[in-house]
This record gives structure tokens, sequence and C-alpha cells, in this order.
């Protein structure tokens, strides 16, 4: 059963709906994400964490970062440029049993993401999603317990295909 922490980390945006200026949304991605230490998918105790990554657009641009929660949560992590980003995800249902949901983020810069969310292996706990950002850039995201393991080439190196590059993962999500 998986459990996605990102997508409601990045889909259910806190309580406010209006719009903060995007230096105040950096020192609050900031604030944020100093409270929480990288995801270590063996740790048995604790809220459920999970990594998560994204395509931004066709250019090469990613997020890294990570979930936490069951069945709703909040999602971190920062672009392959640096900007922090925030937000929640929740199931559909709440305790959605076929793995869908929705995330939202928002990022220092004042960009936005939206997007949906299935599951692709349940066994694995690997969730696919797909959406758009305030820029109009398709986001294609992945989570899961063993996400690097799905992502992984023939020689076990984990990589995403954004747009026509290759970018190599780290085994750790950096969200500092």
């Amino acid at each position: 059963m998986f459990r996605f922490v990102l997508p409601a980390a990045l889909f259910v945006l806190g309580t406010s709906s209006g719009f903060a200026a995007p230096s105040d949304e950096a020192t609050q991605q900031r604030d944020l994400q100093a409270k929480f230490p990288p995801c270590d998918p063996t740790a048995t105790t604790g809220q459920h964490c999970m990594r998560v990554l994204a395509c931004i657009g066709d250019d090469g641009l990613y997020f890294d970062g990570q979930a936490r929660g069951d069945a709703v949560g909040l999602i971190l992590g920062r672009t392959s440029d640096g900007v922090s980003c925030s937000g929640h995800w929740s199931n559909v249902h709440g305790t959605d049993s076929r793995g869908e949901g929705r995330a939202r983020l928002k990022c220092g810069d004042g960009s936005r993401f939206h997007l949906v969310y299935d599951s692709r292996d349940r066994q694995a706990g690997t969730h696919i999603g797909v959406g758009k950002d305030s820029n109009g850039r398709m986001i294609r995201a992945w989570t899961g317990d063993d996400v690097l393991h799905f992502l992984s080439d023939e020689n076990d190196r984990p990589s995403l295909k954004c747009g026509d590059r290759m970018v190599p993962l780290q085994d750790e999500a950096r969200i500092d």
C-alpha cells in the first residue's frame, strides 16, 4: 500500500488563498525546509516519507524533494536551478485504494505547480503524476518508496529524462 506524501504536500495548498510576494515565498520555503531532514526509506518509525522527482517542461529543469504523510501530507524540495518549493498532496478520497490523488506546490520564485497522480506499481509503491505549472510548462512527476530503482537504467544508475537531457540522480534529495 502506497502512502503518497509528496502529492499532498504539492497539491493541497496550505490554508491561504492569496499570493505572497516571491521574496516572502522564498523565506517561507527556507524556514519550512529547515525543519525536515532528508527521507530515510528504511526508517520504520515516524512519519512516512518518500522521494519526489519531477521534470518541469522540456528544457532539463527538474524538481527533487520529498513527500511526507499518510493519505495527506507535505511536499518539500527545490528545482535544479535552486528555487525552493513546498506544498501539499492528498489522495482523491482521503485513503483512495487506487492510489489516485492531487498535489499543489508553490515556489520561492512565485511559480505554482498543480498535479494529479495515480499508482503505477502498487507493490513497489510508485506513483506517477502529471500537471502544469503557472508558466504553462508540463510537469511529469515520480514518487515512491523505491522510485530510484524505478527510474534506473540497465546499469542501475537512476536518472530522469527531462526533455532531451538525462539528469543523473543522487541517493538523497537536497531540500535545504
